[in-house]
C-alpha cells in the first residue's frame, strides 16, 4: 500500500489554515462590538466601520490565488466581510447593556 503523504500534508495544512481563519473570525466578531460601546452610539459606530470595510474591499485590488480569480477573490472577500460585521452586529446588543 502507497500513502500518499503529500496529500495529506496538503490536507492537514488546509484543515489547520482553516482552523486559525475561523477561530480569528470569531475574534474579531466579538473584539469589534467591544471597541463600539466606547463610542457614544455603538449600534452607529459599527454601521459605519461596516460601511468603511465594504467600501474598502469593493475598492481593494485582489490576486488571483489558484483557481480563484480576483473578482471572486473580491467577492468572497465582501461575503466574508458581511457575515463578520453582520454576527458583530448582532453582538453590539449585548455590550450596549
Amino acid at each position: 500500500m502507497v500513502v500518499n503523504s503529500n496529500a495529506d500534508e496538503q490536507q492537514y495544512s488546509v484543515a489547520t489554515m482553516a482552523i486559525h481563519i475561523n477561530t480569528l473570525r470569531t475574534l474579531i466578531s466579538c473584539l469589534l462590538p467591544m471597541a463600539a460601546k466606547n463610542a457614544d452610539d455603538p449600534s452607529l459606530w459599527i454601521a459605519q466601520f461596516e460601511a468603511l470595510a465594504l467600501r474598502s474591499a469593493d475598492y481593494a485590488a485582489f490576486e488571483a490565488s489558484g483557481a480563484v480569480d480576483p473578482e471572486l477573490m473580491k467577492a468572497a472577500v465582501i461575503s466574508s466581510l458581511e457575515e463578520i460585521l453582520g454576527a458583530a452586529k448582532r453582538a453590539v446588543v449585548h455590550v450596549q447593556g
